[in-house]
């Protein structure tokens, strides 16, 4: 195992992915480097005295990186003598081969990867999601209407409000639903088993537009067809001063863990051009739709359009849900 002092990141990464080529999975990789503690403040790649000598500073949010690209998950640090840490980077292992899942409607069921998936156990998503409400004018008795609702975990502020509103979700996955349903007991929270390419036919209009429609993760589907489907939608479904969420990933899990930007086949790392086109193209519906428009996440990149004078700062969370 190698003490690494004041190298080069280039030296350390060609260490690393020279072992990382030939590791099996769940291997660890192990380094010493200098105690991050030792160097706080200081940018990465920064030199600076120690008792043991000029070492580089780097921060375990650089290593965490480092591990993220190298296709590992970063292992507690151990703490060695003068002021340097064992690094250990464990391999993860490959996704197995997709399963035929029958029906097709629960690709994303009880029993999928996907479901394992807690998107409000996610810091960033759970931050990002969180603002993108606040900006939303809330008030008790709105209509709101979830596309791809799955088991609702978007829907969790929205029923713990103080404020009593009208939830429609829609889903065509069945073992999904049955867990929503379970969450959300109210009659308040009306939950939908039906492909959303047939939205016409439900006559949701029947009790009114709706004030807020959320869709996180499902319109950049091209089973769904979300760029046809989605004008057509808001035209007929979303009340003249109503707010809209969408949520676009950008994102994939191997081994439980998050790796930033979708991977397409024949790439060796993340091709951007398709979440970058969904994010723009729903930024200018919204705009066209005369909204605020804001784009913002990481892993998932929120667009929020809200009713033009509605909008308020960070700082103000009097009216920002409970999440």
């Amino acid at each position: 195992m190698r003490r690494f002092t004041d190298e080069t990141l280039a030296e350390i990464w060609r260490y690393l992915s020279d072992r990382r080529q030939l590791a099996e999975p769940s291997a660890i990789l192990e380094l010493e480097a200098a105690d991050p503690d030792t160097g706080a403040g200081r940018y990465p790649g920064e030199a600076h005295e120690t008792p043991a000598g000029t070492v580089r500073h780097r921060s375990y949010r650089c290593w965490v990186d480092i591990a993220e690209l190298l296709g590992c998950r970063m292992l507690t640090p151990i703490p060695q003598d003068r002021g340097f840490v064992r690094l250990r980077f464990q391999a993860l292992v490959p996704p197995d081969q997709p399963r035929a899942v029958e029906p097709h409607t629960e690709k994303y069921g009880l029993t999928s990867d996907f479901f394992r998936v807690q998107k409000l156990e996610q810091p960033h998503f759970y931050v990002d999601y969180r603002w993108a409400l606040s900006r939303v004018p809330l008030r008790a008795g709105m209509r709101i209407l979830s596309l791809g609702v799955h088991r609702g975990d978007e829907l969790v502020p929205l029923v713990n409000d103080d404020r009593p509103m009208d939830i429609v979700g829609i889903d065509h996955c069945a073992s999904a639903l049955d867990v929503a349903r379970d969450r959300f007991p109210s009659s308040r929270v009306q939950l939908i088993e039906a492909d959303l390419r047939k939205w016409e036919s439900m006559h949701l209009e029947r009790d009114g537009r709706f004030d807020l429609i959320i869709s996180i993760g499902t319109l950049h589907s091209p089973a769904i067809g979300g760029k046809n489907l989605f004008p057509a939608l808001i035209r007929a479904l979303l009340a003249p001063e109503g707010s809209v969420i969408l949520g676009f990933p950008n994102v994939r899990y191997i081994d439980g863990e998050q790796r930033y930007g979708a991977q397409l086949r024949n790439f060796s790392e993340p091709e951007l051009s398709l979440f970058v086109k969904d994010l723009i193209f729903y930024r200018r519906l919204l705009n066209n739709r005369r909204l605020h428009v804001t784009v913002t996440g990481k892993y998932y990149g929120f667009v929020t359009g809200v009713p033009p004078g509605s909008t308020r700062t960070r700082k103000d969370r009097t009216s920002s849900p409970r999440i």
